[in-house]
């Protein structure tokens, strides 16, 4: 749980980070993967965004694999498990809709808390 709480705060404090600032870097010429990514990583707080996102999609990936270990351990055959995932999917939906409007509003407040505790 301790873990899940840095990486959800390290998001937080990048997302916020990353709406203050603008990017600067220069569109691709060619359109080639390689320098859309370059384009991407130049600016900081896109690459520490994108840093973050990696890092919290590996944790939320090894919380729901041990959530589905320890589901087959208790005997579960897959139906407790596909419960589990549609949950998970039918909570994010409506999250990632109104995300703007959450986000906003919490951008403050998180920025206020981190420095406080600084």
């Amino acid at each position: 749980p301790g873990m899940m709480v840095c990486h959800v705060l390290l998001a937080a404090v990048t997302i916020a980070w990353v709406s203050k600032s603008t990017v600067t870097a220069p569109p691709p010429q060619n359109g080639t993967v390689m320098s859309v990514v370059g384009v991407l990583f130049k600016d900081a707080p896109t690459f520490l965004f994108f840093l973050s996102s990696l890092l919290i999609g590996q944790g939320f990936g090894v919380v729901f694999a041990y959530q589905f270990l320890l589901l087959s351990d208790l005997g579960d055959r897959g139906m407790i498990m596909g419960l589990a995932t549609l949950c998970t999917c039918l909570t994010e939906v409506p999250v990632l809709y109104y995300s703007e409007h959450m986000i906003k509003p919490l951008v403050s407040v998180l920025l206020c808390s981190t420095t406080r505790s600084t």
